[in-house]
């Protein structure tokens, strides 16, 4: 991708221009403007962030883009190009919507960015991505990233990068119901070229930490094929295992408000308190924590093979 976000392809930006022209042909004249969110891949640090810990993705230069003009109105109508939909919404009156799951994304963004006192107006935009969906890549993630930055663009206002990856993740925990952390979001505003993210999602503090050169390592990222919703999954029952868990430690270690809070020594010496599958569970997750830290260590050094 080219440092704007615009496909670095000219053909292809000139056909998401033509695609944009056809779509909304009904308002004609209007120069679109574009926004762009990457998907990304988590290197180490699994079901850690919704348990305060640390996490170590990386961006990918696939992503979601919305090509969009303003209206003079508060409906905001979408073409996902994926689906081959137009769907719309008006900003007084978001509604869920069980015919159009993929809208859900960009009007949860748009109502929880209005709870933070921003005056959105109306959009057409058509939605184009090159990530995989429901490959484990971000994509929805991604979505409500670049819904967020053409809704503040066409309202002409701005918010910081933190309070955009926030109101995004209230968007999928609220509207959509995915009670997921922050890591997607945060990782897809915060990203740097060729750099990991190690980011602390307690204290939303983070780091770039370079890449190796291309010609000594490569990253990877396999297609399995196996397609996911984590929205119907068994994601949001992992949560509740894992505050389950931290629940009954708790009464063993009084100040810990999280899994993040419990060394594996601590964890080993009262794990006795936990029936599975909670104990599997939390294990997971505090041992995750500890090999995350280490592989960022070995990853700033350059020790590859420790990372």
């Amino acid at each position: 991708m080219t440092p704007s976000g615009l496909p670095a392809d000219p053909a292809l930006r000139e056909r998401l221009k033509q695609e944009f022209s056809r779509a909304f042909s009904d308002t004609p004249g209007r120069e679109p403007a574009l926004a762009h969110a990457p998907g990304r891949v988590n290197l180490i640090g699994e079901h850690t962030d919704y348990n305060d810990g640390f996490v170590l993705p990386m961006a990918l230069e696939m992503g979601v883009f919305i090509i969009f003009a303003r209206r003079d109105d508060d409906t905001v109508r979408f073409l996902a190009s994926d689906y081959g939909e137009t769907a719309e919404f008006t900003l007084s009156a978001i509604e869920f919507s069980r015919s159009h799951p993929w809208l859900n994304y960009p009007q949860g963004v748009a109502a929880e960015l209005q709870k933070r006192n921003i005056r959105l107006r109306g959009l057409d935009g058509l939605i184009y991505s090159t990530l995989p969906i429901g490959a484990g890549l971000a994509s929805s993630a991604a979505l409500e990233v670049a819904s967020a930055l053409a809704l503040l663009q066409a309202a002409e206002m701005s918010l910081p990068t933190r309070d955009i990856a926030l109101a995004c993740l209230a968007a999928e925990r609220d509207f959509v119901g995915l009670n997921c952390g922050l890591m997607d979001q945060f990782v897809s505003l915060h990203a740097q070229a060729g750099h990991a993210l190690f980011f602390d999602t307690r204290t939303l503090d983070f780091r770039h930490i370079p890449l190796p050169p291309e010609e000594d390592y490569r990253f990877i990222i396999f297609d399995s094929g196996v397609k996911h919703s984590l929205a119907a999954s068994a994601y949001n029952r992992r949560r509740e295992e894992c505050e389950e868990a931290i629940s009954l430690l708790k009464e063993r270690l009084p100040h810990s408000e999280a899994l993040r809070d419990v060394s594996v020594a601590d964890f080993d010496a009262h794990k006795e308190v936990l029936p599975e599958p909670l104990r599997k569970r939390g294990r997971h997750v505090v041992c995750e924590n500890e090999r995350t830290v280490a592989a960022a260590e070995g990853l700033e050094k350059g020790d590859f093979a420790a990372f």
